[in-house]
Formats: C-alpha cells, structure tokens, sequence
C-alpha cells in the first residue's frame, strides 16, 4: 500500500504538467491567432493605385472597398481574402491576398499582403507569376475554385492561396466535395 500513494503521486503530477502543456500551447496559439489579425489592416486608397491610377475616394460596400475618381466614376473594387483564406494553410502559413476588380467584375491585378510561409515558398510563387492565373476572372468563378497548376517548389504554398481565394468568394471547396487543393485523395493507412 505505501508503494501505491507515490505511484500515484507520479501519475497526478505528470497528469498535471500534461494540462499545463495544453494550457501554454493553447494560450500561444491564441496570442498567434489575435497578432495575425492585428496585422490584418483596412484597405487603403494607396493599395488601390497600383490597380487604379485615377483613384481618389473610397467607399466601403459588401466587405469590400470601392475606388473612385474625382468625378466620383466607379472604378473597380479591392478586396482581401483573409480572414476567410486563414485556415487555408500552405507550408506553414496562409496568405492574404488583395484582388483588384475592373467595373465588369473582374480581376483586373493581385498581390500579396501578408502571409505566413517561407519566404523561400512565397518567392517561388511570385516568381512564377502564379497570381496570374486568377486574372479576368469573375468572384463566381473564383468562388467555385479554379483548377491550376501548382508552383514546382511551392506547392502547398500556391494550392493554399488558391483554397484561400475560393473560401474568400464561395462555399468551402469541402462543401463542394472537391476537397482540399493541396491533399486531394484521401489519407490512408
């Protein structure tokens, strides 16, 4: 019997320093989560220059920020995928991307934000042009997620944004049953 009450002992404490660890590693991941979305900022009217020269005014509409001249003319919209692209994890991280729509409602430029891979992965991406891809297109199709060739080198990284960009403007690619880009057959044993 006086064996047993140290055992015991043993087993409680290192039950506790489990719930301890799970605790701390919740308690990071939370801080995580918030910094990511401080560095989330609102659109801005010097985002939407590059896209739109004329630019003078904006206005916020349906999440998204409309661009407008001096003569007040519609010009387009900026929009930004995150937070809806976060669970789309690519190497280590996701990224949020700026989609610039022309008047007809579709992509007209991209670019990047801010994101969560390597810098290595992210680089092999815009090296590739892989934004490209998504030029001309509509949010209805982007919301139905198009089919692209991955970045040799950055796969998960481009598969990622791509998932991003659909969950920004569409149902879930899992709702669809088409899911994940980056893993598409099942795992198994």
């Amino acid at each position: 019997m006086a064996t047993q009450a140290p055992r015991r002992l043993i087993v409680l404490g290192r039950l506790a320093v489990l719930v301890a660890i799970v605790f701390l590693v919740r308690d990071a991941h939370d801080e995580f989560l918030s910094q990511q979305a401080a560095q989330r900022q609102p659109l801005t009217l010097e985002q939407a220059k590059p896209f739109f020269p004329k630019a003078h005014s904006l206005k916020v509409e349906n999440g998204a920020l409309e661009i407008f001249d001096e003569e007040e003319t519609f010009l387009g919209r900026l929009a930004q995928t995150a937070p809806k692209s976060d669970n789309s994890i690519g190497f280590s991280g996701s990224t949020n991307v700026l989609l610039a729509f022309g008047p007809d409602e579709k992509v007209v430029g991209l670019g990047i934000l801010q994101s969560g891979d390597t810098k290595e992965h992210l680089d092999a991406v815009i090296e590739e042009d892989f934004l490209a891809n998504f030029k001309g297109r509509t949010t209805e199709e982007l919301g139905k997620g198009i089919t692209v060739e991955g970045v040799s080198g950055a796969t998960l990284t481009s598969m990622a944004i791509t998932e991003g960009i659909a969950a920004r403007f569409g149902d879930s690619l899992n709702k669809k049953g088409r899911g994940s880009l980056r893993f598409p057959n099942p795992i198994s044993l």
